[in-house]
């Protein structure tokens, strides 16, 4: 929303519109979520939206680290599983847990996330809290507020 504030011109050029280069916030969040939740399925998706409808001068998600990027992915994945318990999210997640970390019994995402990683002893879920964090950061850096 803030981004869209700035500067309009490439959500204007993206869909064929004439509007104002600075919008009030209230029309950017009209345009942006409308009556409706805003839903990005991976960071791919958000970095494409921001690429297709944001200035690259104001565009916060081209700050996002491949690092980030892989740890939020996993992330949705675990969270698609307990969100939604459809038989596509599990797939999903036994395809992730299988590949990534060689599991053949895989296990709850809540199991999982307690566990200590092998390497650094932490728990699971510190590592995608530190990797939302990060990309917080990131993108306040790229695109600061004021």
């Amino acid at each position: 929303i803030t981004s869209l504030n700035r500067d309009s011109s490439a959500y204007a050029s993206a869909l064929e519109l004439r509007l104002r280069k600075h919008l009030s916030r209230d029309e950017c969040k009209a345009m942006l979520i409308g009556h409706r939740y805003l839903d990005f399925r991976s960071i791919a998706d958000i970095k494409k939206f921001g690429k297709n409808y944001l200035s690259s001068a104001h565009n916060p998600f081209q700050a996002i680290s491949s690092q980030c990027e892989e740890k939020i992915n996993e992330f949705m994945t675990m969270r698609n599983v307990l969100a939604h318990y459809s038989d596509f999210a599990w797939r999903s997640y036994h395809r992730f847990m299988q590949s990534k970390y060689n599991y053949r019994r895989v296990p709850e995402p809540g199991e999982f996330l307690i566990r200590p990683n092998t390497r650094s002893h932490e728990y699971r879920w510190s590592e995608y809290l530190e990797a939302f964090l990060q990309c917080s950061e990131d993108m306040r850096v790229a695109v600061p507020c004021r």
